[in-house]
């Protein structure tokens, strides 16, 4: 499991493109691509333990945010979590959204995966981040991972009449400080509302990935 602090902190030089880590499936003829998110203050390690969730012809891809907060530690977009709701930098957050959308094309086409096999799943800013993909392109994708994650502060309504029957694992934690259940709870609904097939599981944890929901978010994608 892996702890996710979130707070805004100074910007340091950001990275131009967008540097992602193979963590399973390499060399291997895949047949789905899942490209994971990490949350704020973190990299791409935080996904390490996971690889061996998923088999040989899945390939695995952890992307690391291009914002730089301090050695090894990167964001995705700034959030203010002082105000209630949250209030994040939305420029920013349409910027990476963006960049994530190129990366995911470049890999489709590079590996020859798709879209019907690719699927997104993010921890934290990560799953915010997955959520706001979804939301404005969801004929990008063919499924989102959401891991104590929340809905964006504002929502593209372009795009809401087409993720109808669109797949949503939403897992979160009982115990979660970082960002409460009832963030889930709202995600599910809303979604759901828009016509969205969710799937949600709650764990007794913190602001964390267990096991438990990783393994149940691989499970799932073999449906």
């Amino acid at each position: 499991m892996f702890f996710c602090l979130s707070f805004k902190t100074f910007e340091l030089p950001n990275k131009k493109d967008l540097v992602y880590k193979i963590l399973a499936g390499k060399n291997q003829k895949n047949e789905k691509l899942i490209i994971l998110l990490h949350g704020m203050n973190s990299n791409t390690e935080m996904w390490n333990d996971f690889s061996k969730s998923v088999n040989k012809k899945t390939l695995l891809i952890a992307v690391e945010a291009p914002m730089v907060t301090k050695l090894n530690s990167y964001r995705w977009f700034d959030i203010n979590i002082t105000k209630k709701p949250f209030v994040s930098d939305i420029h920013q957050m349409t910027e990476t959204t963006d960049r994530i959308k190129n990366l995911i094309n470049q890999l489709k086409t590079k590996y020859k995966i798709t879209t019907e096999n690719t699927i997104v799943a993010g921890f934290s800013q990560g799953a915010i981040l997955s959520l706001n993909l979804v939301l404005t392109t969801p004929n990008l994708i063919h499924g989102i991972g959401v891991f104590s994650g929340m809905l964006p502060d504002k929502i593209e309504t372009r795009a809401l009449k087409k993720i109808k029957g669109f797949p949503v694992f939403i897992t979160h934690g009982s115990e979660d400080k970082g960002i409460e259940l009832s963030h889930a709870n709202m995600t599910k609904e809303f979604l759901k509302d828009k016509g969205a097939k969710v799937k949600m599981t709650i764990e007794k944890s913190r602001h964390v990935v267990t096991s438990k929901q990783f393994d149940d978010f691989i499970n799932w994608t073999k449906k």
